[in-house]
């Protein structure tokens, strides 16, 4: 396969409210076939002193929550909470830069959204404004229509023991990690219903979001010589893969099963399985706050900058450096991933072209 040389393409588009900014990486090229990671920022049209809470991108539209400004409680004890300190939801369209309120909060406090995503059509995001005994709800509305909030579970209908989960989707179904008493489990709300897919499997953190790959699902078990990697198909069948030590983060895609064995220490190794072989390989690079897989692509958030390594060619190449502080955590989506840095959301995808 012929290698090329890397390099940067940079076309900027301005949008009414919105700077928005391309940048394409050519990675690999064939005669057939060029392949390339390609990167979009976007910056949101927001009032002074607001910011983004949860966001999810969805081709040209973004989804976020707004957090108002409450002012300084520790300056003014005095002050009171009203309803332009509410949370809201909203969209914007990056193509025709149209921001639209979707809803608004009447809690009384500012209420914590995290989670978004768009499954079976409607927007969710799991939020903290349920009843003094839940401690969390997932709710979901129709980007179309304005509408109150539909609820679709809450911390009640898993356990009472269950604080907290991070739900992910496919785009059908909405599925994540459940911790009851200790033991975890991979939990699915389908059609309208809750449902535990396995039980007492391993996971580092329950917080973790679930890998989830062609209605498959990538986790592990505990054994007496350490941790099974497996994964599990929609008919509930087990497939083994690895024995390790312990496991993280455990990420899956058609070539790749990729996973951290020392998640709270150094953060500097990523191993990767290749699915073709079965072989294992550690990948080091410096010191990173999260990574993501990508194609043939391990994308690592190094807090300041964002380096993409090819495990086809293993070179790793820098791809962003942040405008302010840090990254925000780099979610993966599919085959995409986001992160965010201040108000600006940057979208990273593999495309591929030709042939």
């Amino acid at each position: 396969m012929k290698k090329i040389s890397m390099y940067f393409l940079f076309v900027c588009l301005l949008l009414t409210g919105c700077s928005s900014s391309k940048t394409e990486l050519p990675v690999e090229n064939t005669e057939e076939n060029q392949a390339r990671l390609e990167i979009n920022k976007i910056q949101l049209p927001l009032e002074p002193d607001c910011s983004v809470g949860s966001y999810f991108v969805d081709g040209d539209m973004v989804y976020y929550s707004i957090n108002m400004p409450v002012g300084d409680y520790g300056a003014n004890p005095d002050i009171k909470f009203d309803d332009s300190m509410e949370t809201e939801i909203r969209s914007f369209d990056t193509q025709s830069a149209t921001e639209k309120l979707l809803y608004k909060y009447h809690a009384g406090y500012q209420v914590d959204v995290n989670d978004m995503g768009i499954c079976n059509e409607k927007l969710y995001w799991l939020d903290s404004a349920g009843t003094e005994d839940e401690w969390f709800r997932v709710v979901a509305i129709s980007p179309d229509e304005s509408e109150d909030v539909e609820i679709l579970f809450t911390s009640k209908d898993i356990s009472e023991s269950c604080t907290m989960i991070t739900p992910e989707t496919d785009g059908e179904n909405i599925y994540f990690y459940a911790e009851d008493d200790g033991t975890v489990s991979i939990c699915e709300y389908a059609q309208g219903e809750l449902k535990t897919v396995q039980e007492n499997v391993y996971v580092n953190s329950p917080y973790e979001h679930l890998s989830k790959w062609n209605d498959t699902y990538a986790t592990a078990s505990k054994t007496d010589d350490g941790y099974e990697i497996v994964t599990i198909d929609e008919d509930g069948n087990y497939s083994d893969h690895e024995t390790v030590s312990d496991v993280s983060e455990l990420q899956m895609n058609d070539d790749y099963m990729t996973y951290l064995s020392d998640p709270y220490n150094y953060r500097n190794e990523v191993n990767v399985i290749r699915k073709e072989d079965h072989s294992v390989e550690q990948i080091k690079t410096d010191r990173f706050f999260n990574y993501g897989l990508l194609g043939n692509y391990l994308i690592f958030n190094k807090s300041d900058h964002i380096t993409a390594y090819d495990l086809l060619s293993g070179e790793e190449t820098e791809l962003l450096k942040a405008e302010q502080d840090s990254f925000e955590w780099m979610f993966r989506r599919g085959e995409t991933l986001c992160t965010k840095n201040g108000n600006e959301i940057y979208v990273i995808y593999n495309e591929t072209v030709g042939r």
